[in-house]
């Protein structure tokens, strides 16, 4: 398992911002409120680290990966994110082929600045003892299961 619990700084990640978003990291240059809509001055009041779980297989990052990963980043203040990376063996069993390897995969999603901590390999599905054994308050994921692409 990985676990890299520290947070990289603007220097090791190169700027923090588009040129397009404010400080708090949205489009929409309102200050009071994150890319979702959510005011930051009424949400998690007792400014306490949230601690969001988002796994996936994360196979050839791409712009729909960032998104996701962004957004739950930007739920709310004092976000840590969590990002579990599916193991080659599931991912095949479950979903299909893949193109990269999960070291490959890992490694690509240590250099993306929302990341905070990397589980790698992740269950294919969580269990209570997971979410407390990682402290994780969210879990962020979709609610369209994975097809079973195996031929039986």
């Amino acid at each position: 398992m990985v676990n890299d619990n520290s947070v990289q700084t603007s220097e090791s990640q190169g700027p923090d911002q588009s040129e397009s978003e404010n400080e708090n990291g949205n489009e929409n240059g309102n200050e009071n409120r994150n890319e979702n809509g959510n005011d930051n001055d009424n949400t998690n009041k007792d400014n306490k680290n949230i601690r969001i779980y988002a796994d996936g297989i994360y196979d050839l990052l791409h712009l729909g990966h960032m998104r996701q990963l962004k957004q739950a980043k930007h739920m709310d203040k004092n976000v840590t994110l969590i990002v579990g990376v599916c193991s080659d063996i599931d991912t095949r069993k479950f979903k299909g082929q893949i193109v990269q390897t999960l070291d490959e995969r890992t490694e690509t999603l240590k250099h993306i600045r929302w990341v905070d901590e990397i589980v790698s390999p992740c269950p294919w599905v969580i269990t209570p003892d997971f979410v407390e054994k990682h402290q994780i308050n969210y879990v962020a994921h979709d609610d369209i299961p994975y097809a079973n692409n195996q031929k039986k």
